[in-house]
């Protein structure tokens, strides 16, 4: 069993920051606008002043200053809320940048820590190749050897096994000599016999040859001579038959003169 790589490790663990620390990173609110500071300061000095005549009592201001100070207050309040959106509007945007920011993060970290992993089982599996090819090399080796030795001791046995049948065949070579004496003689013999053989057979083939062309010459004059004999007797039984055509037609011829 090999051991796994260092780099084959463990998913990393996914940070989350919180709304608080999001909204320490953003920047602070804007100041109030001037107008609102110097309404607030304008009508602190209005309460805050007494009328010439009796010095300790307020004065009531006029309708166009409440007015006035109504529209300055109103613009204050809308001024007021385009700070806090703006400020809610960075805040919330702030929120979305360190989301993205920490995404992205996250996103390559797991990429890292990935190829890493495909890093760690590529060494792992070139490695379990290398050993695999080693054991490999190593049994080839082995059973070269192997074949090797078990030849060379084949061959020891072959040599042991062809001198011991030399030193056999030495020891009985007078032996083997004198049998191949007496069999080169029984097949001398053997020869010879077979040439009186073949001789006889010759001589008596050339007998009946001669024996048969005797005889052939003897049917054929036998046949020749019955054929004579068969040709007379028919020349005999030809003229036997003339003759009794002739005597009958010299009958007849004697007849007619009798009569007269």
């Amino acid at each position: 069993m090999t051991a796994r790589p260092a780099s084959v490790t463990r998913a990393p663990s996914v940070r989350r920051e919180s709304s608080e620390s999001a909204l320490a990173r953003c920047p602070r609110a804007a100041p109030a606008p001037r107008a609102l500071q110097s309404s607030k300061s304008a009508s602190s000095l209005t309460r805050g002043s007494g009328t010439p005549g009796s010095p300790g009592s307020p004065e009531l201001p006029s309708v166009e200053e409440l007015k006035r100070m109504i529209e300055e207050t109103k613009k204050e309040v809308r001024e007021i809320r385009q700070v806090e959106s703006k400020t809610r509007w960075q805040i919330v945007r702030e929120e979305r940048r360190d989301k993205l920011a920490q995404t992205i993060a996250t996103q390559s970290e797991l990429r890292d820590w990935r190829w890493k992993q495909v890093e760690g089982m590529k060494a792992l599996a070139l490695q379990r190749a290398q050993e695999a090819k080693e054991v490999d090399l190593k049994e080839s080796k082995e059973f070269v050897q192997f074949k090797r030795e078990a030849k060379l001791r084949s061959k020891e046995h072959e040599l042991q096994y062809q001198t011991e049948v030399y030193e056999d065949r030495k020891k009985d070579s007078a032996w083997t000599v004198e049998k191949a004496r007496e069999a080169s003689q029984q097949e001398q013999a053997l020869v010879r016999e077979k040439v009186e053989d073949v001789q006889q057979l010759r001589q008596e083939k050339k007998q009946q040859v001669e024996q048969q062309k005797v005889i052939a010459a003897q049917e054929r004059a036998l046949q020749e001579h019955m054929d004579v004999a068969h040709l007379a007797r028919q020349l005999a039984a030809e003229k036997e038959r003339l003759l009794e055509n002739l005597q009958f037609s010299r009958s007849c011829l004697q007849a007619p003169l009798r009569r007269r």
